[in-house]
């Protein structure tokens, strides 16, 4: 499982190699393997559980999708798994989106 994080203005996408920039996934030019995202959103999950600096307000569990929306550096974080189209790009701000952008990479290079 070969994924990296692309950071666009306060999105972050975690992808494969082949996908260069968000255009790529919105234009649906990759097919994501959705078992190993499905790994790597919960290995995610598992961090921001774990991160005192990253804090659980409030999720929706639906039929099709798991949605949490977390607290850090004062702002919000929206991580969304969907069952059809996987890890969808991790919302966040101005403020908080560099250290998501850190602890994704710390994820994803363990």
């Amino acid at each position: 499982m070969n994924m990296f994080a692309i950071k666009e203005d306060n999105n972050i996408i975690v992808r494969f190699p082949k996908c260069k920039s968000i255009d790529d996934i919105y234009r649906q030019i990759i097919t994501p393997d959705l078992k190993d995202e499905e790994i790597v959103y919960k290995k995610i999950f598992d961090e921001f559980k774990s991160n005192p600096n990253i804090q659980l307000k409030r999720k929706l569990i639906g039929p099709s999708e798991d949605i949490f929306y977390y607290e850090c550096m004062g702002d919000e974080v929206e991580l969304y798994w969907d069952i059809d189209y996987g890890l969808v790009p991790i919302r966040c701000s101005s403020k908080n989106v560099d250290y998501i952008f850190s602890v994704i990479n710390n994820v994803l290079n363990d």
